[in-house]
């Protein structure tokens, strides 16, 4: 993830052309690991500079400008490699080399469902929970829930998973994800047993 060319050819892969491929490296970041860590307002700021230089240059052949679906692929892979580093399963050198456009789709799909949750959870009010009492439990629990619910972790997972009634890891905003007794669960290519989930839970 520190190597510059393999950037270059993830971006390939996604569909920028050699111009977009130059550009993003100059004006944004020159590896995964630089775009993971950069945070997302300096990235639209990057963007935006980028097509500030090169959008109208002479000849024409020289300008460069990202449409959404390219600004929005940025957005992804950087989202997707930052839960690599969180997650301590960082993409190897033969993992880039397998990347494929349908991957990179993937990821903009999960980007998109993220920003989504993020979106819809924008102007609910606030839940006031009661004190706790012999007496009112019930009114206690289920405005926790609520509230928790509404709060969208680091992970764009609501946190109302911290108050679940099952053991069983549930990540409902993932995709690619196996929940049983008896298969692990699967997020962002780490393997996650029923049994280290249970040792894990607070």
């Amino acid at each position: 993830m520190d190597d510059r060319l393999s950037f270059v050819d993830v971006l390939d892969v996604a569909g920028f052309n050699a111009n977009a491929r130059t550009a993003v490296v100059e004006f944004c970041c020159e590896t995964l690991r630089d775009l993971a860590r950069l945070p997302s307002k300096d990235l639209d700021s990057a963007i935006s500079n980028l097509h500030k230089s090169l959008a109208n240059v002479t000849p024409a052949r020289d300008r460069v400008r990202l449409n959404a679906t390219r600004c929005i692929t940025l957005h992804a892979l950087r989202m997707h490699c930052l839960d690599r580093i969180n997650c301590d399963a960082l993409l190897t050198p033969n993992d880039i080399t397998n990347i494929q456009a349908g991957d990179v789709a993937d990821m903009r799909n999960e980007y998109l469902e993220a920003t989504l949750t993020d979106f819809t959870t924008k102007g609910l009010g606030e839940v006031t929970i009661p004190k706790l009492t012999a007496t009112k439990w019930l009114e206690f629990k289920t405005a926790l829930i609520e509230s928790l619910s509404r709060i969208i972790g680091k992970n764009k997972i609501p946190l109302s998973y911290l108050v679940r009634e099952t053991r069983q890891m549930i990540l409902p905003l993932l995709t690619r994800i196996e929940c049983s007794d008896s298969s692990p669960v699967r997020y962002t290519g780490v393997p996650l047993s029923p049994t280290i989930m249970e040792t894990s839970s607070p």
